[in-house]
């Protein structure tokens, strides 16, 4: 028995043909009216309660039973020709996910700036308006023309106007410290799984959710997070915080320590404070922590913070004795 391709069941195999001709640019070698191959190995049937001799009412009709994945050399290419088979699309009455016409928020740090960069971005280029202050954005609210620069907290929303309509609002927080997008050095490797931007990922703002595979959480594995921090000029300081992210069922354990050491010159450190942290208790819910330790005012210009993971999971645990994770999402200096 070998392999010979992946055939899907659709109601109307010439909208079927087209979707995968005009947005795909699939190649068609085998055509028999309502079985379609295309060259890269997908197939289309319709009636395939016929193909497979079974009821028609014993097919259920279901989204997201499936997954295919689709290379795209020419993305710009593929953007264009989406809009028109989106609108042929809702013209039928089809289901498709309405969040593609949403605004999608970046936010890049500027570090030598201290500022971060925001983008608004939609796939068919449109307008775009938008607020800072949290207020529901509409048509009159300000025109989104260039890369927005912030060096203060922000409550950004945004929406994409189109003659149809316009877009569901996208929203993205942003919250200021010392140290936000500032220079961040990890003086450890974490988990190669969960790296994602590194020691940026750390100081640009944004929180994480419960969701440590989101791209804004760090994950650290049988090390301790060491974290450099560039202020770029002297500040003086009396309080720092790790934000971490407790889902005891994963492995992933909060931080048992944290200390502080300060510098001068980036090079030579001394410790000016740290806490012990108790261990998770058995029960402890999915939740995000937020570690604090404050001490006397100090001017500095670089902040070394060091924080201890769970040396072994607990006796209690699943896999006592196994190394645990720790997660954070952004860590803060006031």
């Amino acid at each position: 028995m070998k392999y010979v391709c992946t055939v899907i069941s659709v109601a109307d195999i010439s909208a079927a043909r087209k979707f995968y001709e005009e947005l795909f640019g699939l190649e068609v070698y085998q055509d028999y009216g309502k079985n379609i191959a295309f060259s890269c190995g997908l197939a289309l049937q319709q009636d395939f309660d016929w193909l497979v001799s079974i009821p028609k009412e014993k097919v259920l009709k279901k989204s997201n039973n499936a997954e295919i994945v689709f290379e795209e050399q020419d993305f710009d290419g593929f953007l264009n020709r989406l809009p028109a088979l989106l609108a042929i699309y809702k013209d039928r009455g089809y289901d498709f996910r309405q969040d593609i016409y949403d605004v999608t928020i970046q936010v890049v740090p500027e570090e030598q700036e201290g500022k971060a960069k925001v983008f608004f971005l939609t796939f068919d280029n449109t307008e775009v308006h938008y607020t800072l202050d949290g207020s529901e954005p509409n048509a009159q609210s300000s025109l989104y023309t260039d890369t927005l620069h912030l060096d203060k907290d922000a409550v950004i929303q945004a929406i994409a106007v189109r003659p149809q309509g316009n877009s569901s609002i996208s929203k993205e927080e942003i919250h200021f410290n010392a140290v936000t997008m500032k220079p961040a050095t990890l003086n450890v490797e974490p988990h190669k799984s969960y790296t994602f931007q590194g020691g940026s990922t750390l100081t640009d703002g944004l929180y994480g959710d419960l969701n440590y595979r989101s791209g804004r959480w760090v994950g650290f594995y049988g090390n301790n997070p060491d974290i450099t921090i560039d202020m770029q000029e002297p500040k003086e300081i009396s309080s720092a915080f790790i934000n971490t992210l407790l889902n005891p069922g994963d492995a992933i354990f909060g931080a048992t320590g944290l200390k502080i050491e300060i510098s001068d010159d980036g090079k030579v450190f001394r410790e000016i404070a740290s806490k012990k942290i108790p261990v998770l208790e058995k029960g402890t819910k999915m939740q995000i922590r937020k570690e604090e330790i404050s001490f006397d005012k100090v001017k500095t210009r670089y902040v070394r913070i060091i924080a201890e993971t769970t040396s072994k999971l607990p006796a209690w645990h699943s896999m006592p004795g196994k190394n645990a994770f720790l997660f954070v999402d952004e860590i803060g200096v006031e």
